[in-house]
């Protein structure tokens, strides 16, 4: 069973908006070689759309190895640290380089042997995840603090730099003109726009590749009729999750002894990821009709609003409930 649903994980890396991302990840380590300087990439993604998934890959593109004189790490990737400081930042690409001496307390010192080791270990690439983090940390000047310092270590190291996030991410290159020069263009890694006609038949032109490849015997029609219209909506149109409910009905759909999945499958699936958030709402459900975002209060998307967050504080009764 793990085969199958680890299969279904490595489907997600034929998704369109991902190959656009690692063709222009290679292009930028092409030119890098060519021109003997480094330039970043950011990457606009939300929650559940495959940064994750883009970021681990890049381990097999760029695997490490030994030789007997030196490790080379050609890619390293790390969350951004909290609060992010140059300190921190420094300290956090030494711990993902596996220095013991990750932990220092000397900005200038930790930032110095951060960047000599990327030399020493023929670094190439360097993923910065949740960078949209940066600006909730910190003010302005310190947004454009830490800029400096990503855009000093695509100068000196002449790394590729890919900054991953969502959409306030853009704060941190747009605070710093010199960043800014050095990482001069985004892509997105984003839910399909299922509420429009055009977006929606993109999402499912992806759902029909997953149907071709998934691991079974006979095919199940997830892009057609309800079936296709329910995974956009109860996926959000994000890969991830829609990754995630096809890994659990296959594992339901096995468990039967079939090969093909039902709607029975994809509910159970639904229910077993989302829990108490899909007592109100089922795509799934037979004869179900109402094709928008389950994103009302109690369902599967629904965000909390500053002012809903401020009217839910001015009443503890409801705050409780």
């Amino acid at each position: 069973m793990s085969e199958r649903q680890q299969h279904i994980r490595s489907l997600v890396l034929a998704h369109p908006l991902l190959a656009r991302i690692l063709d222009a990840i290679r292009q930028r380590v092409s030119d890098r070689r060519l021109a003997d300087r480094g330039l970043g990439i950011l990457i606009i993604a939300p929650p559940d759309a495959g940064k994750s998934t883009l970021l681990k890959r890049l381990e097999t593109i760029y695997p490490r190895s030994s030789t007997d004189e030196r490790d080379i790490i050609p890619y390293v990737w790390f969350s951004v640290p909290g609060p992010c400081t140059k300190l921190r930042f420094a300290n956090a690409i030494l711990r993902a380089l596996g220095d013991p001496l990750w932990d220092g307390k000397d900005a200038n010192k930790q930032a110095d042997r951060a960047e000599h080791l990327l030399s020493k270990v023929q670094t190439v690439v360097i993923g910065v995840d949740n960078a949209q983090d940066i600006p909730e940390q910190r003010k302005f000047r310190g947004v454009k603090q830490v800029g400096s310092y990503m855009r000093d270590l695509v100068e000196r190291c002449k790394v590729v730099l890919l900054m991953v996030g969502t959409d306030d991410s853009r704060v941190v290159v747009q605070s710093n003109q010199q960043l800014r020069r050095r990482v001069p263009g985004f892509l997105p890694l984003g839910p399909y726009d299922i509420l429009s006609k055009d977006g929606l038949s993109k999402f499912l032109r992806m759902a029909h590749m997953f149907d071709e490849n998934l691991p079974l015997a006979d095919p199940s029609g997830l892009a057609k009729g309800q079936m296709g219209k329910a995974l956009a909506f109860a996926s959000n149109g994000t890969i991830g999750c829609l990754a995630d409910l096809l890994v659990g009905a296959v594992g339901f759909c096995v468990n039967d002894g079939r090969e093909a999945l039902t709607l029975h499958d994809l509910s159970r699936a639904f229910r077993a990821h989302f829990l108490g958030y899909a007592d109100t709402v089922d795509p799934f459900s037979p004869g179900f009709k109402d094709w928008r975002r389950l994103d009302r209060p109690g369902e599967p998307f629904f965000t909390m609003s500053e002012e809903h967050f401020a009217a839910n504080q001015a009443h503890p009764l409801r705050k409780a409930a």
